[in-house]
Parts: C-alpha cells; structure tokens; sequence
C-alpha cells in the first residue's frame, strides 16, 4: 500500500512537472514567432530575455544587472519588456544602454503576453537553429545562478 501510494505521488509530480516544461517551451516558441513579426533579424543562436512587467520586480532588476555588467551579451539576446506600465523606473535605477540597444524590444501594448499568457515571471529563452533548446523560468530562488550561465552560454 505505501509503495503504492508513493508510486501514484510520483507519477502525479511527474505529470505535472512535464506540462510546467511544455507550456514554457510552447510560450518560447511564440516568442519566436512574435519576434518575427517584429521582423527581428534571426541567428543561428541567439537567447531571449522575456521581462513581463507583472512579475517579480527584483527578478527584473537583478536579470538587468547581469546584462548591465556585460553589456556586449545584448549582441546575442533580445530583450522584451511585456505587460507593464512603462520603462520610467526600471531606466532610472538600471544601465540606460539595455534601453537603447537595438535587441531591446518594448512590447507597450503587451502583444506577446496576450500571445501566450504562460510567461509570468522574467524568462529566459536559448534558440539554436530557430528551435528553442532551452527554457528557464527565472526566480528569486535560481536568478544569481542560472542567468549568468544563460549569458555564458550564448
């Protein structure tokens, strides 16, 4: 009965740890479809920081930070600002350059978000070969270790 009972809990997080990966990876697939309309030129690899400016707002600060260090990554990224009320506050406190990069995409009317409502947190987006390699939900908890690999590996 115990080891039952553990197999079922297992398969139950299991589940629903698959579809939490699925609907960010269909979210990083929409991504890219969204940047095409904005006719963004494509590259063999290149990463996506998707900002919504409904989350976490020291997640964003903290991802602008990292970029801020090295701003030459935004060579090889595009970053999308979504959902959020304007850019007075984050330019005020962050390196003003991320603003004015021509990678740096304001989506003022929230077109993204309203393509997928699945990005409710800062997240960071690997596309190689235009397919979405890798996905990362950015949170206070994994922000300090798994961005800066995403800078590196891009």
């Amino acid at each position: 009965m115990k080891k039952n009972s553990i197999l079922l809990i297992s398969m139950i997080f299991l589940q629903f740890s698959c579809s939490k990966k699925d609907e960010l990876v269909a979210a990083g697939y929409s991504t890219m479809e969204f940047l095409q309309t904005k006719e963004v030129p494509m590259k063999y690899k290149y990463g996506i920081l998707v900002l919504p400016g409904s989350s976490c707002g020291s997640c964003i600060s903290r991802s602008l930070y990292y970029i801020s260090e090295d701003i030459t990554k935004m060579e090889n990224m595009y970053i999308v600002f979504t959902n959020h009320n304007g850019l007075k506050g984050y330019r005020l406190t962050n390196d003003v350059r991320i603003f004015d990069h021509k990678n740096f995409i304001n989506d003022g009317r929230s077109e993204l978000y309203n393509l997928t409502k699945r990005i409710h947190s800062p997240t960071a987006i690997i596309v190689q070969q235009n397919k979405v390699e890798k996905v990362i939900e950015l949170t206070l908890s994994n922000i300090d270790f798994e961005f800066p690999e995403f800078l590196k590996s891009l």
